[in-house]
């Protein structure tokens, strides 16, 4: 990824698009997170009350942050990404993946694509595998959130299911 270089103010912070998270606390009301701001939360009875109170305590947050830790990341949808990166492996696990891959047919390079796709719940194009599939087990869209949350997402732990709600804030990038 690369460094941001831009310095950004308060308000351009706060048009950006970042991503809310809203999860059901087990006692009742909402957890209001945004993904790429470790920190920056609230909560509230509601859905609705957990996003206001977020998009209240924002500003200061942002405010303070800048002052003790500078910059801080960009949405998940403005980041630059090459679509490379190193992985160190050990030796036998590198053997195993070769193998895997000629077994399949495919370079390593693919496999470890592929592998990774998988464990993310998204399928590759066969065809193409640069062009990725929006395809993802889980995901919901209901229509009484749809307009004011976006996609539902279920999240299986084990016995229990749990809904996590997820959208972008701010200006679109489109």
């Amino acid at each position: 990824m690369k460094k941001q270089e831009r310095t950004y103010s308060v308000d351009d912070y706060l048009k950006m698009p970042y991503t809310i998270a809203l999860t059901p606390v087990e006692q009742g009301g909402w957890f209001a997170t945004i993904q790429e701001l470790v920190g920056c939360s609230s909560d509230g009875d509601t859905m609705e009350e957990a996003l206001a109170n977020l998009k209240e305590g924002m500003r200061d947050w942002i405010e303070s942050s800048l002052e003790d830790a500078g910059p801080l990341p960009l949405p998940f949808s403005m980041r630059e990404y090459k679509g490379t990166f190193l992985v160190r492996t050990t030796p036998a696990l590198h053997r195993q993946l070769v193998e895997r891959a000629e077994e399949e047919g495919v370079s390593l390079n693919q496999f470890c694509e592929l592998q990774l796709a998988a464990s993310l719940g998204r399928r590759l194009h066969s065809a193409d595998t640069h062009e990725r599939s929006a395809e993802t087990p889980g995901m919901r869209t209901p229509s009484t959130t749809k307009a004011r949350l976006g996609k539902r997402v279920v999240l299986d732990s084990g016995d229990e299911v749990v809904p996590y709600y997820m959208f972008s804030v701010g200006r679109s990038t489109n």
